[in-house]
């Protein structure tokens, strides 16, 4: 144990000091001496004194910024143990004082306070040095804020009637073995170490008997791995492409696996914070200490994994918010570029289209002036062909327009001579005959000459036909041609516009591409911080306040009891965790038993302790030695002691209501039964 503790300056002038054993020892003479051998020893051209034996008591030094820290303790302490304390003293004293010791002018009662501090540190290294204490939390209480614990003999009684009703139902829940008998009860201590944290105010628990591990496992994406390279780049398409292909890359995701070994699930170390806050240093003399399986080193080397994986986690968090935060600036940078050429586009292609459409407006109009100029000159050609056909007709018609007047008149001057002339009529018609005759031979010509205008006309009439048809095809022709070159003009606007679609399109596609990009990359990036958030959420829930300020690794105890049941084959072990005792008529525990209403704290803490007991009672053979020694040596059934907290505990149970008359007189003889057994054999 602790003896004493100095704080001296190097000089040997004593700051603060503090005496926990009997003997006292002058402060201002011991500081001396102890000044003097370490000025002596530093002449000498020694290192610092860090260990000197006197008689039954070591001297532990350390030496840290012009400050001497002495321990002294037992010559049998462990010597790396009372380093360990000494080093969180030492640390905790200087991160204190550090202000006070620059500005010191000899006033050492600044210093007294450091003894609350000291008191805490010492406890907590006595608790794990002395065997006939332990830290624990109470084993039965009462559903109280206090958390009150129940007296030993309302605890035995309570556990009896619990296994009472075990062994009634033979363990089975199909059937019943009457001939099992409650043999043995022992109380246990099962470690666990708080470790702390960073300071002593906050501790992560660990099973100092697991050797299992708390698996953590987390999907890490290739593209953290990308080198940023692949985004530098001129060209927007290319950009997009590096983009994609991160996307493509990112489907191929790592699971990690991180292991902790002894950690506890975070709702079970909830359910021990519980315990551990009332926990107090109480006497263990009648407990069976279990031997941890983690050492105190083990525990320390779990902490730093767990610390060192927090730190790693939170690089990795930083790592990918700053990569989060690259990647996408670059791709809203592009993003932003192709918006600004999607505009450059749509506004270059409106002033291209209004120039276009100006340009076609005048060439249309050029056009609809050389197609009417050219019609002009068709019909002009029209006209010229008119007047050459009109002189082929009168050519034609002429002779026999003139044949025809000169019949028609000779023959009506001859007829008006004839018929003025009636009474020579006759005379004179023989000779008219001849005459007639004459004028029938014109006929006659006329005749062929008139055959020969209905051909000549026939063939004007084709004539004019082609004429006409040649014309119009002309026409045709010359009107078609200006048509299609105004088409041709106005489609030079439609094709604008469909080079403006197809342009805009693809630029388009390419920031549909880009957007969506950015999107995946966003939800990727969040999905992978979300997913580091929660497993940073659970490992600090691993973290959890201290009771107790402590500076190096602690042993907490949880009191269990082990009962044993035998029958004529074989035995078997029954594990029973800290019990809430209600005062309540209803039966509310998880066990199944009717006697008592008895609960758990909570069911995963139930089932944590009973798994991990009855696992390491069958599978390690050094712990079932332990435990089977427990039962030969400090067996509660068989006890007088135990026999007569029994009664008491049964009578207290009756007096509070949570027995009645019926249930206690069997419970009772049931009692005396078994010790009588226990005398017998």
């Amino acid at each position: 144990m602790v003896k004493a503790f100095y704080v001296l300056l190097n000089s040997g002038e004593p700051l603060f000091h503090k005496d926990y054993g009997e003997k006292k020892v002058d402060e201002s003479l011991f500081s001396g001496f102890l000044g003097a051998v370490y000025t002596f020893a530093k002449e000498l051209g020694h290192s610092d004194i860090q260990t000197m034996e006197m008689g039954d008591a070591k001297f532990i030094c350390e030496v840290s910024e012009n400050l001497i820290f002495v321990v002294v303790v037992g010559k049998d302490e462990d010597e790396q143990e009372i380093k360990n304390f000494l080093g969180f003293a030492s640390k905790n004293f200087i991160n204190r004082f550090r202000d006070e010791l620059k500005r010191w002018r000899g006033d050492v009662t600044v210093f007294r306070s450091f003894s609350e501090d000291l008191d805490i540190l010492v406890e907590d290294y006595q608790t794990k040095t002395l065997p006939g204490k332990v830290k624990l939390a109470p084993f039965l209480r009462e559903e109280t804020s206090e958390f009150s614990a129940y007296p030993f003999d309302v605890e035995i009684a309570s556990i009896f009637s619990l296994l009472e009703d075990v062994r009634n139902r033979g363990g089975g829940l199909l059937r019943k073995r009457s001939e099992e008998e409650l043999t043995g009860i022992i109380r246990v201590l099962w470690p666990f170490w708080m470790v702390p944290y960073i300071d002593g105010d906050s501790i992560v628990v660990l099973d100092a008997m697991s050797t299992g591990f708390l698996s953590l496992e987390i999907n890490r994406t290739s593209v953290m791995g990308k080198d940023e390279r692949l985004l530098e780049t001129n060209n927007a398409h290319e950009f997009v492409t590096a983009i994609e292909k991160l996307l493509s890359d990112s489907k191929n995701e790592t699971l990690e696996e991180f292991p902790l070994y002894g950690f506890l699930d975070p709702e079970v170390v909830k359910e021990i914070e519980v315990c551990l806050s009332h926990s107090k240093l109480s006497e263990a003399k009648e407990y069976i200490i279990v031997s941890p399986l983690i050492s105190q080193s083990q525990a320390i080397e779990n902490r730093n994994v767990f610390l060192g994986l927090i730190e790693e986690l939170n690089r990795y968090n930083k790592k990918l918010m700053k990569k989060n935060n690259l990647v996408v600036s670059i791709t809203e940078k592009w993003i932003k570029r192709i918006q600004e050429k999607i505009g450059e586009t749509k506004e270059a292609y409106r002033i291209k289209m209004e120039e276009t459409r100006k340009d076609v407006e005048k060439q249309i109009e050029i056009l609809l002036r050389l197609r009417d100029d050219e019609l002009k000159n068709v019909d002009a050609c029209l006209i010229e062909e008119d007047k050459n056909l009109v002189l082929e007709i009168k050519n034609l018609f002429g002779p026999l327009i003139e044949v025809l007047e000169d019949v028609a008149l000779k023959s009506t001057e001859e007829i008006e001579r004839k018929m003025n002339n009636q009474n020579d009529i006759l005379e004179r018609i023989n000779g008219r005959i001849e005459k007639i005759t004459n004028v029938s031979e014109y006929m006659n010509k006329t005749k062929k000459i008139v055959e020969n205008i209905s051909k000549s006309i026939k063939k004007i009439d084709s004539t004019i036909e082609k004429m006409a048809k040649r014309t119009g095809i002309e026409k045709d022709s010359i009107i078609q041609n200006f048509e299609d070159k105004i088409v041709e003009q106005n489609s030079r606007i439609e094709r604008l516009k469909e080079e403006f679609e197809n342009v805009l399109d693809k630029q388009q596609a390419l920031m549909d591409k880009a957007s969506n990009a950015l999107h995946e990359l966003r939800e990727l990036f969040q999905s992978e911080r979300k997913e580091i958030d929660q497993l940073l959420k659970k490992l600090n829930s691993l973290i959890i306040k201290s009771p107790n300020k402590i500076f190096s690794p602690s042993i907490f105890y949880v009191p269990i009891y082990i009962s044993k049941f035998e029958d004529l084959k074989k035995e078997r072990f029954f594990i029973v965790p800290p019990l809430l005792l209600l005062k309540s008529r209803t039966p509310i525990c998880n066990l199944g038993q009717k006697t008592l209403p008895l609960d758990l704290p909570t069911s995963l803490f139930l089932e944590t302790i009973i798994k991990s007991v009855e696992t390491l009672i069958n599978e390690n053979k050094e712990l079932r030695f332990e435990l089977e020694k427990g039962f030969k040596e400090t067996n509660l059934i068989g006890s007088k002691k135990t026999e007569k907290h029994l009664h008491k505990g049964l009578k207290n149970l009756l007096r509070m209501n949570i027995l009645n008359e019926k249930n206690f007189q069997i419970l009772n003889a049931r009692t005396t039964g078994i010790f009588r057994k226990e005398k017998k054999r």
